[in-house]
C-alpha cells in the first residue's frame, strides 16, 4: 500500500516524509505532478502516473535473490565437510574432482569457492545433489541458515 503527499506541502513536510517513508521504512520514492508517493517493494507507477501492483515482482525478486547468492563463497574445507553431512565422503569428492582437468586446476588453486561457479553443478550433479541443496550449503556456511535441513536426513 503506497502512501501519498499532496500538494500543497511545504518544504519541512516534504522531508518529513521523505525520512519516515524512505529513510525509516525503506519505501522508494516518486515525485509525480504535484504527488509524492511513497511505493511498497512490489509496487511501481502505472502509465496513469498511480502506483500499482507489479505484476513481475515476484519474478525479479527471485532474480535478485539467485544473484545474491551466486556471489557466496565458501572454503574448500567448509565444502567438505557440508559434503560429508550429506553422505559424500572427501574421498568421493576427490575422485569426482579427479575426473575433471578444470575442476582440478580450480580445486588445486582456489582459497574460496564461488557459488557461480558452473563446475560446482556439474560435480554435484555427479554427486545426485541438487542445485538448490547447493544454494542452501552456502547460506549455511555463511550464516543465512541455523541449520542445514538436508543434513539431517542424511544423518
Amino acid at each position: 500500500m503506497s502512501y501519498k503527499l499532496e500538494q500543497p506541502y511545504t518544504d519541512i513536510e516534504k522531508a518529513d516524509f521523505i525520512v519516515e517513508y524512505n529513510h525509516k521504512k525503506n519505501l522508494k520514492i516518486v515525485e509525480n505532478n504535484n504527488t509524492i508517493f511513497a511505493l511498497e517493494a512490489n509496487e511501481i507507477m502505472g502509465t496513469d502516473g498511480k502506483p500499482i501492483i507489479n505484476p513481475n515482482y515476484e519474478t525479479e525478486l527471485a532474480q535478485k535473490e539467485a544473484e545474491r547468492i551466486s556471489k557466496l563463497t565458501c572454503t574448500k574445507r567448509n565444502f567438505a565437510l557440508m559434503l560429508q553431512k550429506l553422505g559424500v565422503s572427501y574421498s568421493q569428492l576427490k575422485e569426482i574432482i579427479a575426473t575433471n582437468e578444470q575442476a582440478q586446476l580450480e580445486w588445486d588453486l582456489c582459497v574460496e569457492l564461488e557459488r557461480s561457479n558452473p563446475l560446482l553443478d556439474t560435480m554435484a550433479a555427479e554427486l545426485n545433489i541438487t542445485p538448490e541443496t547447493l544454494d542452501k550449503m552456502f547460506k549455511y556456511v555463511n550464516g543465512e541458515l541455523e541449520v542445514f535441513p538436508e543434513a539431517q536426513h542424511n544423518a
